[in-house]
């Protein structure tokens, strides 16, 4: 029970320190923008609009790439169609200029596929995923998830308040800890 007390004593010291504030605040920045880009996620089944990045695979690619993407946006003004929106591959992955992109076949039927596109740019910037369903001559989109550097700027007045109240919290706890009258040792 000692050890417990005295462990205790520890960790509330570390948490009301100073010099605890800026660790505290960079492991919520690490964090912080993972956790709004899992609030921003967009499925269409539930009413949502799913992101301008929205990117879908179509074969056959081009410069000897067995596929390209599209954005959802472009498909609509797309001169020449793919003769289908299925995929001949479970899986496929290419390197553009701008962005490394990846597609993954999830389920298959024969007739309709679900399919999930991985943008990641080159730059570190941002990474797209796109999930929907494709079948021969129609795509209907499903899911989207935007991982992008502004979720970081986001992030830092939650990452203040955050370790503002861990220190807080920490302080209190001394303070309490402190008053507690010891017992005679024996």
């Amino acid at each position: 029970m000692k050890q417990l007390l005295k462990l205790l004593r520890y960790a509330v010291l570390i948490l009301g320190s100073g010099l605890f504030f800026p660790v505290s605040c960079t492991c919520f920045l690490i964090a912080g923008p993972h956790a709004l880009s899992r609030l921003d996620e967009r499925d269409v089944s539930k009413g949502d609009t799913v992101h301008s990045g929205f990117s879908i695979a179509v074969e056959p690619g081009e410069a000897g790439s067995s596929f390209r993407v599209l954005k959802l946006s472009e498909l609509e003004t797309l001169e020449k169609r793919p003769a289908t929106f299925l995929l001949s591959k479970p899986e496929g992955q290419a390197t553009t200029n701008y962005a490394a992109i990846s597609y993954n076949v999830l389920e298959d039927t024969g007739k309709e596929q679900t399919v999930e596109v991985l943008l990641d740019a080159n730059d570190g910037d941002w990474t797209i995923w796109s999930r929907y369903r494709a079948s021969q001559d129609s795509v209907k989109p499903a899911w989207s998830k935007l991982l992008a550097v502004g979720h970081m700027f986001a992030a830092i007045p939650w990452a203040l308040a955050a370790a503002l109240l861990l220190l807080i919290i920490g302080r209190c706890l001394r303070r309490r800890l402190d008053a507690t009258p010891k017992s005679p040792a024996a």
